[in-house]
């Protein structure tokens, strides 16, 4: 399957059909003017853990990469989930994975950004009185949103580390069989090669007596 008919199939199964991708598209302005703040803090929970803190070598490595997120969410304000979406994204996951950050700080990531994010476009975007005032309610609903976020990610995130390390210690039996195999071959022909040497060495002397080991390997 190729790499449009795969976004194809994710798209359709999230129903993030093109009224979906509309309706992010209409909260361009929203979700841009609120990245910065939500970046600012996802960041600073990042320097607080020093699990995530040790892969910036310092202040303008983060800086670089939160830059890059918000270049990225140009993309995804606007709702372009094209090829040149799926290009960025499969870097970010490549670069991931060469510098070794386990999905569950990335989940945990955008758990936090979700959160930040969604509570500013929804204040922003909360229904005002006839007299132009915010109406009461929006940082308690998005307090709600939030760990609801958080909730569906967390649980995202044991569902797939487990996946993650079930596949592993598969793929490490897997490799632990065909050592075995390959180690009882090696053992056999070993013997094969000692039943031969001796019956030559048998004939080098004129011995026409000598016989093969009855346990000689079928191989």
């Amino acid at each position: 399957m190729s790499s449009g008919d795969q976004l194809g199939r994710r798209l359709d199964f999230m129903q993030l059909d093109g009224e979906a991708r509309g309706r992010i598209a209409g909260m361009e302005k929203s979700i841009l003017g609120a990245l910065p703040g939500a970046l600012d803090a996802f960041y600073s929970q990042v320097s607080a853990f020093p699990e995530t803190k040790a892969f910036f070598s310092n202040a303008a490595h983060m800086d670089g990469a939160k830059n890059r997120q918000i270049s990225h969410w140009n993309r995804i304000a606007k709702g372009q989930f094209d090829q040149d979406y799926v290009r960025a994204v499969t870097t970010v996951g490549q670069i991931h994975a060469k510098i070794g950050l386990e999905p569950r700080w990335y989940i945990g990531g955008y758990a936090l950004l979700l959160e930040n994010l969604l509570a500013k476009v929804l204040e922003e975007r909360w229904p005002k009185s006839r007299f132009g005032s915010k109406l009461p309610g929006a940082a308690e609903r998005g307090a709600e949103i939030g760990a609801i976020v958080k909730a569906a990610l967390l649980d995202m995130d044991y569902a797939i580390s487990v996946y993650l390390e079930a596949s592993e210690a598969a793929r490490l039996k897997v490799e632990a069989e065909a050592r075995s195999v390959e180690e009882a071959k090696a053992m056999e022909r070993d013997k094969a090669i000692g039943y031969v040497g001796n019956g030559m060495a048998a004939l080098a002397r004129g011995d026409l007596t000598h016989r093969m080991a009855d346990d000689m390997p079928a191989e």
